[in-house]
């Protein structure tokens, strides 16, 4: 599934939503004290039928006791939004961040 299209002197340029997909995982991974549960979604904008960009990414994750979990949220989701941009360009308009549970 191919989400964004740019065109350019060469042509188009396609970047399937597996790869924000495994961005957003890496970024999970990289953080200390928190565990994803599942893949990331993601919605898509449409134009005529089409999509053109992922617009918004869910990430569900547990975090470990004791810790401050806005904090951890709130960095979480900068950090997934800047590498998904500055990876692949694809503008992200918001990064949700659920936490299903704790790590004891």
């Amino acid at each position: 599934m191919e989400k964004k299209n740019n065109r350019n002197t060469s042509g188009f340029l396609r970047i399937s939503a597996e790869v924000v997909s495994s961005i957003a995982e890496a970024v999970v991974r990289e953080t200390p004290d928190i565990v994803m549960d599942g893949r990331p979604s993601m919605v898509l904008d449409s134009v005529d039928g089409h999509s053109s960009n992922i617009t918004s990414v869910t990430v569900v994750i547990r975090v470990k006791r004791g810790l401050n979990i806005r904090n951890i949220c709130e960095n979480l989701q900068q950090k997934i939004k800047n590498n998904i941009q500055s990876m692949t360009g694809v503008a992200i308009s918001n990064v949700s961040v659920i936490v299903s549970d704790m790590i004891l």
